[in-house]
């Protein structure tokens, strides 16, 4: 799972990007390695460590990061692919101009 906490912001204002996902303990996963942006426009702020949930048979894994974007427009999140089977759904996040 993926979202945002608010889809629309206004230019430098910041929002939160969650990513948490279930998987099947030994599963095989790869989980997203963001740099500085995630992708061209959308910043990374600050990011939380990665966090894991053990139960008996399921692993959830989950990370947060407040991000920005300097130019309005609408920017789209892609899905994020763990495995073959298992990808969030990508997400729409719109950038206004700061009226004046």
């Amino acid at each position: 799972m993926q979202n945002l906490d608010t889809s629309v912001i206004r230019i430098g204002e910041q929002t939160k990007l969650s990513i948490s996902y279930n998987f099947k303990k030994g599963g095989a996963f790869v989980w997203p390695n963001f740099n500085d942006t995630i992708i061209s426009g959308v910043e990374i702020i600050e990011r939380t460590k990665v966090d894991s949930i053990k139960t008996k048979d399921i692993i959830t894994i989950s990370q947060q990061f407040t991000i920005t974007a300097f130019d309005s427009g609408n920017y789209y999140l892609p899905p994020i692919v763990f495995n073959e089977t298992q990808k969030t759904e990508g997400l729409i996040l719109k950038v206004k101009t700061i009226g004046l």
